[in-house]
């Protein structure tokens, strides 16, 4: 006998919210982390800390999710050519 569902009817499609919404929340806050790291980077080193350097710097959530609504909505809009 084959099961229709994971784990049940209600709990799969939660658990797939839960882990897509979460994959796109990690991967926002790697780009944004790349980005600041990238700029931090071309500023000048003397102004720089030594105990900011060789860590990636700090993403805010309100940050993801601003980034993240943007990108939903430019989807939801059909302007595919500006995402990332």
């Amino acid at each position: 006998m084959s099961h229709p569902y994971l784990i049940s009817k209600i709990a799969d499609p939660l658990f797939a919210l839960l882990i897509g919404s979460s994959s796109a929340y990690l991967r926002i806050q790697r780009d944004l982390s790349e980005e600041k790291q990238q700029s931090t980077n071309t500023t000048d080193a003397s102004v720089q800390s030594q105990t900011q350097q060789g860590r990636p710097p700090q993403v805010k959530a309100q940050e993801i999710w601003s980034l993240g609504a943007r990108r939903v909505g430019m989807w939801w809009r059909g302007e595919f050519s500006g995402l990332k």
